[in-house]
């Protein structure tokens, strides 16, 4: 029996159960290297001419894309797709580079979106006490026991996530430790 398992974070065994994570201690791992900037410039172009009008994009204006994305293939092919989409519901031929300027925030935010709605009930009611600002551990943990039963073990691994994931800044440390939604 073999196993592969594929992730893009190098954290992604962090939150699995330790006998679990003991078992996989001496497996493999392959790391990729991020992208260059001509491999992102070569992987837009590609398809660009399998998915664009020709010379709807400029190679500047790919190598701007490819820049914006640092190394993250999908963030690059999501800027692109997004002007792509604006520049076909205005009917135009070329995509200016005001629509990729703008396509980068709008990525970001869908993707945050996305990440968010994949996010533990637990967690999502986390983010939802930490709108009303900062809190220390143990009022939020008491309070998140007002909605749902975590044990504080648990709330310590959901607090580890969000703050991983960027969504939550923590500073201080034990029962001093306070968090907060970043912007």
């Amino acid at each position: 029996v073999t196993l592969v398992m594929i992730s893009n974070s190098e954290t992604a065994l962090h939150e699995v159960d330790p006998r679990i994570r003991s078992r996989l201690a001496s497996s493999e791992t392959i790391n990729f290297i991020p992208y260059s900037h001509q491999d992102m410039v070569d992987i837009l172009a590609d398809r660009c001419d399998w998915g664009l009008i020709p010379g709807a994009v400029s190679k500047k204006q790919l190598s701007r894309v490819a820049d914006m994305a640092a190394g993250d293939a999908r963030a690059a092919l999501g800027i692109l797709s997004l002007a792509a989409q604006k520049a076909e519901e205005q009917s135009l031929e070329k995509i200016p580079d005001a629509l990729l300027q703008n396509s980068l925030p709008t990525f970001e935010s869908d993707s945050r979106k996305r990440a968010i709605t994949s996010l533990h009930p637990a967690q999502q009611s986390i983010m939802q006490l930490l709108k009303a600002g900062t809190l220390p551990a143990g009022e939020l943990y008491t309070q998140l026991n007002k909605s749902t039963s975590t044990v504080e073990r648990t709330f310590r691994k959901h607090m580890t996530r969000l703050t991983r994931m960027g969504f939550v800044a923590a500073e201080g440390e034990g029962r001093w430790r306070e968090y907060s939604l970043k912007a």
